[in-house]
């Protein structure tokens, strides 16, 4: 009897440690998750926020004196567009006023999807018309994206390994009745993103540490129960089994 007690307390503890470690490995996992994106959609709508607090600011300071310039440059080429006096004047501007910011680059559309300013020369001349982020931003909207790049042209030179919050904005007239291009915005959000992963692997280490202290608790808890549970079955077995040797002793001496 107590060969199948043993199979029987085996089987119920391995049991409960199999289904107790999957549930807490899955239940880490989804906690990680959930804590990398939650983090990363803050992240997003910070870098939205703080984009378009920029964009108002070029608008306020730099679009009224550029704005004849950027929004008809059709006759010109790419090489006159890259060279033109206005485009070196607005480059210097753009780089003081971003200067202490995150901003690693900024580009400008006009309403056709063409570069007609970047941070970075040898993008100027690029169409973009079929960009999602530049399509939105054509049509009123705010457009933000988080990128992985292994080269990034930034103002400050090259960039390696980087994380880059890009955004799409519209970019009004005067009186915010009409859209007269669009504005791209880079940010170097490096710095964030490995905050939030050490920080989730800090999170995922603690978590572990408190379900393998809970596990432990629970599997004393179990064995105690299942040892109980054992004694009172043998206890029971030895009380029917003497009831048994009483009753045939009785029924033996009747006859």
């Amino acid at each position: 009897m107590r060969t199948n007690n043993n199979q029987s307390k085996f089987k119920l503890l391995q049991y409960f440690s199999a289904s107790s470690a999957i549930a807490f490995i899955v239940t880490i996992i989804l906690l990680g998750l959930f804590y990398r994106d939650r983090s990363i959609n803050s992240l997003l709508t910070l870098g939205k926020d703080n984009n378009v607090a920029l964009t108002q600011s070029f608008a306020n300071t730099l679009w009224q004196e550029f704005a004849p310039f950027l929004t008809d440059t059709r006759s010109l080429s790419d090489l006159e567009l890259k060279n033109h006096p206005k485009t070196a004047l607005l480059n210097d501007a753009v780089s003081k006023q971003m200067r202490g910011l995150s901003v690693a680059k900024v580009k400008i559309y006009d309403l056709e999807g063409r570069t007609v300013f970047s941070t970075d020369p040898s993008q100027i001349g690029q169409d973009k018309s079929q960009s999602g982020g530049f399509i939105a931003a054509k049509s009123g909207k705010v457009s933000t994206q988080l990128d992985h790049r292994d080269s990034f042209g930034a103002i400050t030179g090259n960039l390696d390994r980087v994380k880059v919050l890009s955004s799409y904005l519209p970019i009004y007239n005067r009186d915010n009745s009409q859209i007269q291009g669009v504005f791209e915005l880079y940010n170097d959000v490096t710095p964030l993103v490995e905050s939030i992963q050490k920080n989730q692997i800090n999170m995922v280490l603690g978590t572990t540490v408190l379900f393998f202290m809970l596990y432990w608790g629970l599997f004393a808890v179990i064995k105690r129960a299942d040892s109980i549970i054992d004694e009172q079955k043998t206890a029971l077995l030895k009380s029917q089994k003497e009831y048994k040797q009483k009753a045939d002793a009785e029924a033996l001496a009747a006859e």
